[in-house]
């Protein structure tokens, strides 16, 4: 998602995207190298799920942003600093971001998830998932829809990063049905984020990474035992004991599912010992 600079919008609901898309079936359009349409910002998700029911693939989003005044200026300035070598103040810049956000905030950060920067763009993605569920309806969209793997995986790690900064909300569901999604995107980091996000979400994932245990990919089966493997559900555990004993499995996925299975048994244990030290106390 890219932006450029507008001095005719004067509000965030009234911006414009466009949308640059491969593929459309309409009948003024046939299936067109690129496609392009233009709608306001308000409407956005409702013209991706147009564009995907018509067979279009997404090849990208720019946002035309609103003109910035001598006193937003001052806040653009700080984000230079998400590539600052001292850790330190890329920590600073990501909690002054967040604190200080605007309506600009989250499509500023989504833009720099494309940038060939590998700290920019991670500390966009942590600075993401400092603002929280805010940010989700966006990054579950992009998951699903941008045509950059890296925007894709970068997606899936800031809604981790969501998961991970806001256990005490309910993940979305939106976000929950663009991860599940997100299993079978071609490309592998993307699924490798995918069941990292899934497994930070944790029990409200289950049942999603349950299903994922179908797909026919190794790497992603593996993966997936690992994930189950720190999520304490009666589910889980019974999947992993079933794939640890078939003796007709893949040797390293029965191997995989036997260790998680005795990381979840360790997990259920602590757990039980530090239950029953809060009711001793």
């Amino acid at each position: 998602m890219t932006q450029t600079a507008d001095k005719n919008i004067s509000d965030y609901n009234s911006r414009t995207v466009t949308i640059e898309v491969t593929g459309v079936r309409r009948q003024n359009v046939t299936r067109k190298s690129k496609y392009t349409v233009t709608v306001p910002y308000s409407r956005l998700s409702q013209e991706i799920q147009l564009l995907h029911r018509l067979g279009g693939k997404i090849v990208s989003i720019k946002v035309r942003s609103i003109a910035v005044t001598q006193a937003s200026q001052a806040k653009t300035d700080v984000y230079p600093q998400l590539k600052h070598k001292n850790p330190k103040l890329r920590e600073r810049a990501m909690r002054q971001i967040a604190e200080e956000r605007t309506s600009e905030t989250i499509p500023q950060l989504m833009a720099i998830l494309s940038d060939e920067d590998v700290v920019y763009r991670r500390a966009a993605v942590q600075t993401l998932g400092v603002i929280g569920l805010d940010a989700v309806p966006v990054l579950a969209q992009q998951l699903v829809a941008d045509a950059n793997a890296t925007v894709r995986a970068s997606c899936a790690k800031a809604l981790a990063a969501i998961a991970l900064n806001f256990p005490e909300e309910s993940f979305p569901e939106a976000g929950l049905q663009a991860l599940q999604k997100a299993l079978r995107d071609p490309d592998a980091v993307v699924k490798l984020a995918t069941v990292g996000a899934l497994s930070t979400v944790g029990a409200p994932a289950a049942d999603i990474l349950l299903e994922a245990l179908h797909i026919d990919d190794i790497a992603l089966q593996v993966a997936v035992i690992g994930a189950l493997g720190s999520i304490s559900d009666p589910k889980a555990a019974e999947a992993l004991a079933a794939f640890a004993q078939n003796q007709d499995a893949d040797p390293y996925i029965r191997e995989s599912a036997q260790s998680a299975l005795s990381r979840l048994e360790q997990m259920t244990q602590m757990n039980a010992a530090a239950a029953k030290k809060r009711g001793q106390g």
